[in-house]
């Protein structure tokens, strides 16, 4: 027997006397080639069975990938490491494994010897597992640290596997993934996946956003999440059935990926099997993946926006005019992957209607050009607000955009083309089929080529300018001179020979002055002393003609500083105002008249009054205004029309005026209202005398249209100096005693009373206040929930308009409100609560607890307006709410008032997917008829229907036929005013389904609500 045979005899004996399990192995193939009985007992396979297995058998698959760099870094060394093994019948156990070489048969093969746990104590096991795991964590980070592959950033699906591979052998774990969280509609899509098994599906999954909403709400909140049992945890309940359940998911650790402070994605680290505990230096690895993730994809997008702006750069660089526009849309609608991009002039700046395309681009090839309207565009936002994107549902806001519609258009960025000076000149717009993402940087390529575009649309304009120039000189009717900086002529127009009959060649060298003033000393210096201080003068001149004679001209001179390039000009512009000058007591007489029934104005009356109150002073003479309004003249023009109405007024005047006498002032100071200025003595006797004779004098029908008519009016009386010593104070006081006479049954006077200064006082200053607290922002919101009434689920909230003071009082609605309809400011107003209620959706949205719906009360005086449709898509489209989020409540009344008009309005809301709710229901005199042609989706129940209920038999037959109207007709209720537990019940049993008042919650900020 050789030596070799007897060391190999007896190297199988101590292999085999060996208690542990001791297994050789191929490092080059890791198949097993002996085993000794030890591990026939240990994994539960016999000898020859072993003989046919490799490492990878007895290993689980999430340690594979490890157990290979580690043979692989352990070649020719001894090793030692604890290893998870798995038996024949699929049962796991830890083992602490050391390793060295041997050479059977020639050749050089691997021994392990094994130590299960149970052989020895678990808790070092543990610290021991523990640290190879730390150190192949920070292995992995310090390799992806230094891959070029990494750090160049150039294929970001292959950097982000990359990352997930590291990920799986450093942990252990089954699988890795990155995911992206798409915003409209949400989900959460697969972006790379690696599986240890090899295990890869033929698509990267998606998950729809209803079943990830906890799942981000926590990573939102948290940087990291680890889970020990996924299949329980609260937080990925949703995943269950259809991610977590069908792969045996059992324990997740995930961290958040964040961009520009948005979470914009997660990295999701899988065990496979039971529940895992998972340590602080792995949940720490985690997110220190998340940043290497993070960081990839900012180099990604990075290097994509400065590919694309290099690309862009280099081959528009050099282009001008049609040919520079027409490249530059094409290329940036490549290279962002849009739909449409096109650019746009407007002519009259932030002002224009209309837009005219100087080039556009569309991925389907169909031509886009010529001009179209900016009105229910985006583009309007655009030009009005610099710049506009709209993320996604950009159709939903603007739902009459054809254009919009047909690309099928989600995501929308138009931004505003300035000049040198600042002014509007045209739109750069690109549009999408795809929602925007958060982290999306297309808007900021676009401003970059936006200023490029800019100036070369500033550049056609000067050069188009510089033609109209030439052309405005030739054609306009205004005379024109050039002179040089000395003053010398050097070019006239053709309209200066035709207004003076100078010859132009006999004008040339001549001076401006002495052909323009003929010398007058006094003119020429104060011209000279303007020019010097201002550039500029204009004024009116005595002009000499050819033929020695003058006429009067308005003149303006201007001086042009000149340039090494330009010497310096001196411009001067004439007009012929003959006719002017000849028309001017006619003008005078129109300033101080009424055109229509050719009495003094609003402005004759004015100084008249001056006048007299002036004189009282000093000679103590009475003075006394009488404000005649005529009742219901509106009447007349809306059934004859305003020709007949007019003749009326005429006639109006002429009886009115029979009554006037000696100094006495009769004007007409508005449509239909007219006022009478006694300034004599007896004023007080006179203005009580007056006032009936001049109701009297209505008494005679007016005849119009062919047929009689019969005419009162109110007559209200202010007396100097009890009501006022001044014009103002007068005039308010008269017209606040008419408006007693309108209100006391009308054909009647009225002398003023100081309770209505009080009053007209109040209105005023808290319409200024209330104008203040708009501009400044002293208003908020308080919102009241709508809650369906079987089970409590927040429906809706309606938003209510509050007014806080400095002091922190507030002002109740009852006070501000009225005067608002009063004074006109009920528009702004609305204007404002839509904005305001429109950010509070999105604050609400954005935090992941929107409740629902938000209700917004709609004047009367808006839908008047007729801007109300226009107000309401700003206020969506800026905030970025669908509109099906908003509810507009109209009162009954408001609906009957003109319900052609409201209708259409409605139809249109409603077409946008707004909600209709017909406010205070049940208090009008509505056409239940009618009501059913509109696109209505509520009625409120007014409370005061619903208190005393249910003890009140009349509201409660009341609420019940309300209730049984609304369901033939297919609309839900909401009931208001519910206070009691006794209201609720009734209201539930008579099947309303939705409800609000103070016993559910009363009105409230919205940190409250939220």
């Amino acid at each position: 027997m050789t030596n070799a045979q007897t060391s190999e005899k007896q190297f199988r004996a101590l292999f085999e006397a060996t208690p542990h399990p001791v297994l050789v192995y191929d490092p080059g193939t890791l198949s097993i080639v002996l085993a000794n009985s030890a591990a026939e007992t240990a994994y539960g396979y016999r000898t020859d069975e072993l003989s046919r297995l490799t490492l990878d058998t007895i290993h689980p698959a999430e340690q594979r990938a490890a157990l290979h760099r580690h043979i692989a870094r352990s070649h020719s060394k001894r090793y030692a490491g604890v290893w998870t093994h798995l038996a024949a019948d699929g049962t796991r156990f830890d083992a602490e494994v050391t390793g060295n070489d041997v050479w059977l048969h020639g050749r050089r093969h691997r021994l392990a010897l094994v130590h299960p746990v149970h052989d020895r104590r678990a808790a070092e096991l543990a610290e021991q597992r523990r640290l190879q795991r730390a150190n192949a964590q920070e292995r992995a980070l310090s390799e992806l640290a230094s891959d070029p592959l990494v750090s160049d950033g150039s294929d970001l699906h292959t950097v982000l596997r990359h990352i997930c591979r590291s990920a799986c052998e450093a942990l252990e774990v089954t699988r890795a993934s990155v995911w992206r969280i798409r915003e409209h509609p949400q989900a959460l899509v697969c972006e790379a996946l690696h599986d240890v098994r090899g295990d890869l599906p033929h698509a990267l999954p998606k998950v729809p956003g209803p079943a990830c909403r906890t799942y981000l709400d926590s990573l939102r909140r948290y940087r990291s999440m680890d889970v020990e049992d996924a299949l329980g945890d609260h937080r990925t309940r949703e995943l269950t059935a259809d991610y977590l359940a069908p792969a045996g998911v059992g324990a997740l650790l995930d961290a958040g990926i964040r961009l520009h402070g948005r979470l914009h994605g997660v990295i999701c680290l899988e065990h496979v099997g039971g529940p895992r505990r998972w340590h602080r230096d792995e949940v720490r690895f985690a997110g220190q993946l998340a940043d290497q993730a993070t960081n990839a994809i900012i180099r990604s997008e990075r290097n994509r926006q400065q590919l694309l702006l290099h690309l862009v750069a280099s081959e528009v660089a050099s282009g001008t005019g049609e040919d520079f526009f027409r490249l530059l849309v094409t290329r940036l609608g490549e290279g962002l992957d849009a739909t449409l991009v096109h650019i746009a002039e407007t002519p009259d700046g932030r002002d224009s209607e209309y837009a005219g395309i100087l080039a556009g681009w569309r991925r389907d090839g169909t031509r886009h050009d010529g001009h179209y309207p900016l009105a229910e565009t985006p583009c309007r936002l655009a030009l009005d607000k610099d710049t506009c994107i709209i993320s996604h549902g950009v159709t939903d806001v603007f739902p009459e955009d054809g254009v919009l519609a047909e690309l099928g258009a989600q995501g929308y960025i138009g931004i505003r083309l300035r000049d040198s000076a600042g002014e509007p000149v045209g739109l750069l717009t690109a549009v999408f089929d795809r929602a925007l993402d958060a982290g999306d940087e297309s808007a900021s390529l676009m401003q970059i080529f936006a200023a490029r575009a800019a100036a070369e649309l500033e550049r056609l304009r000067g050069e188009t300018r510089l033609r109209l120039a030439a052309a405005v000189l030739e054609n306009t009717g205004e005379g024109i001179l050039i002179a040089d900086g000395e003053g010398r002529i050097a070019e006239s127009n053709p309209a200066f020979r035709r207004i003076t009959a100078h010859e132009p060649a006999l004008l040339h060298g001549k001076d401006i002055m002495e052909v323009l003033t003929a010398g007058d000393p006094t003119v020429v210096s104060g011209i000279r002393r303007a020019l010097f201080r201002a550039g500029h003068w204009e004024g009116e001149i005595q002009c000499p003609r050819a033929d020695d004679g003058t006429f009067p001209a308005w003149a303006s001179f201007s001086r042009l500083a000149g340039t090494e390039a330009d010497p310096p000009r001196l411009i001067a512009m004439i007009s012929d105002i003959t006719e002017l000058h000849e028309s001017r007591a006619e003008l005078r007489y129109l300033a101080h008249h009424d055109p229509l029934t050719r009495l003094p104005n609003r402005v004759s009356l004015r100084e008249a009054l001056d006048r007299a109150l002036s004189e009282r002073r000093t000679s103590g003479t009475g003075v006394a205004v009488l404000f005649i309004d005529l009742d219901g003249f509106k009447d007349v023009n809306d059934s004859l029309g305003h020709s007949e109405g007019d003749a009326v007024l005429q006639v109006v005047a002429r009886r009115l005026a029979e009554y006037v006498h000696g100094n006495d002032l009769l004007a007409r100071v508005g449509g239909d209202e007219f006022m009478l200025l006694i300034a004599r003595r007896d004023a007080r006797q006179r203005s009580s005398e007056l006032a009936g004779a001049l109701l009297e004098a209505m008494d005679a029908p007016f005849e119009a249209g062919g047929r009689p008519i019969y005419l009162t009016a109110s007559v209200g009386i202010a007396l100097a100096p009890e009501h006022g010593e001044d014009a103002e104070s007068l005039i308010l006081a008269a017209d606040a005693a008419m408006s007693l006479a309108k209100n006391e049954g009308r054909n009647t006077a009225r002398t003023f009373q100081a309770e209505l200064s009080h009053q007209a006082y109040h209105r005023i200053v808290t319409a200024g206040a209330l104008r203040s607290a708009i501009d400044e922002e002293e208003l908020f919101l308080a919102y009241q929930p709508v809650l369906a009434l079987d089970d409590g689920e927040h429906y809706a909230c309606e938003a209510l308009v509050r007014w806080r003071h400095d002091d922190g009082s507030v002002v109740p609605p009852g006070d501000f409100i009225p005067v608002a309809e009063q004074s006109g400011l009920i528009v702004p107003l609305s204007r404002w609560v839509f904005r305001q209620a429109c950010r509070q959706m999105r604050e609400w949205t954005d935090a992941g607890h929107a409740p629902g719906r938000v209700a917004v009360n709609v004047s009367p005086a808006h839908l008047r307006a007729g801007d109300l449709i226009g107000d309401l898509r700003v206020a969506l489209a800026q905030a970025r709410v669908a509109p099906d989020r908003l509810i507009i409540e109209v009162t009954e009344s408001t609906i009957m008032q003109a319900p052609e008009t409201v209708s259409r309005t409605l139809e249109t809301l409603r077409a946008m997917g707004v909600e209709i709710a017909v406010d205070d229901f049940g208090t009008g005199y509505s056409s239940l008829a009618y009501l059913k042609r509109l696109p209505l989706s509520i009625l409120k129940l007014d409370k005061s229907f619903t208190q005393d209920l249910p003890d009140d038999l009349d509201n409660a037959a009341i609420a019940r036929a309300i209730l049984a109207m609304a369901a033939s007709l297919g609309l839900r209720v909401v009931a208001e005013g519910i206070e009691t537990e006794a209201q609720l019940a009734f209201l539930r049993a008579e099947g309303c389904e939705l409800g609000q008042g103070f016993l559910f919650a009363r009105p409230a900020e919205p940190a409250t609500v939220a």
